[in-house]
């Protein structure tokens, strides 16, 4: 069963962008990865927040996130 090695920002951190992006890779290849295959889980008062795009092959995946409004962080994680 593949699981995610690693997820990491791929920008600075921290950040007032709008969008912002995170590496994922897996512990093996993995096919038809799409955003409902993500967690969001915000701290602080950040709302409307969403994955917008999940580009990627193989292992390495990109997440590119909407920020939203409001202030704190946002972690993604695998769901389930």
């Amino acid at each position: 069963m593949p699981f995610a090695s690693s997820i990491l920002r791929a920008d600075a951190s921290p950040s007032n962008a709008d969008v912002i992006h995170f590496t994922v890779n897996f512990s093996e290849n993995v096919t038809g990865v799409d955003p409902g295959d993500f967690l969001l889980t915000p701290s602080g008062s950040i709302s409307n927040y969403a994955i917008i795009e999940v580009l990627g092959s193989g292992n390495s995946y990109a997440v590119t996130v909407n920020t939203g409004v409001g202030d704190g962080t946002l972690r993604l994680d695998l769901a389930g």
